[in-house]
């Protein structure tokens, strides 16, 4: 099954399968992700489901409504290893307290925080972000996420995705958008682009997003 977007008519939901979750303002502008938690059984377009999510915070019983989804078969040891993944960055948060936005950046969509003596304290994630890192943790590098390569992203069109940041742009600069922008943001559409292939493909390589590719179905 690739990405699909969903319409009325209620699908079947695999374990492994990633939520997307459409903006405020257009439909077709993705704007969060999350994994599917175990046995949600059928979802249809805008239905509320049970994810494990980069809310911010981290959350492994979180709520998101769905309007699309994208999948690709997982062995029970990959699956494993994604759940595994997910418990060890919760209990990171949880022995060092670290809370809500603090583990959150938007730019780069992953980005270490170090300690004083300068080892690695913990990781911020986006929602994308977070999706991406699971995967290559288990040898599936989705998304080609190098800078040089993405899709500049104005600050008008941050403002639609993230509707929150125009609420917050105080904020920009704690989540790494420094300027006015542009700026090479990894975008859950890109995700779900990156799904839009078949197994062998999105095995074999990393999705290179284009320009219009924030949209999806």
């Amino acid at each position: 099954m690739p990405a699909q977007r969903l319409d009325n008519t209620p699908v079947p939901v695999p374990p492994s399968a990633v939520a997307g979750q459409d903006a405020e303002i257009a439909t077709g502008l993705v704007h969060h992700l999350g994994f599917v938690a175990d046995e949600v059984g059928t979802t249809s377009s805008g239905e509320t489901i049970r994810v494990y999510h980069m809310g911010p915070p981290l959350e492994n019983d979180g709520q998101m409504r769905t309007h699309c989804l994208g999948w690709t078969p997982l062995t029970p040891d990959e699956l494993a290893g994604v759940w595994r993944w997910i418990d060890e960055v919760a209990e990171e948060y949880q022995a060092q307290h670290i809370a809500d936005w603090n583990q959150y950046t938007i730019h780069p969509h992953v980005c270490s925080v170090p300690s004083n003596g300068g080892a690695v304290r913990h990781y911020r994630f986006s929602c994308a972000g977070f999706i991406i890192e699971a995967f290559r943790e288990i040898g599936i590098d989705l998304l080609e996420t190098d800078e040089s390569k993405l899709p500049a992203i104005t600050y008008k069109q941050l403002t639609e995705i993230y509707p929150e940041a125009a609420r917050r742009p105080h904020m920009f600069h704690r989540f790494g958008l420094t300027g006015n922008g542009p700026w090479p943001i990894v975008l859950c559409g890109y995700v779900m682009h990156a799904f839009d292939r078949t197994e062998d493909e999105i095995r074999g390589s990393a999705y290179l997003p284009i320009a219009g590719d924030e949209l999806f179905g």
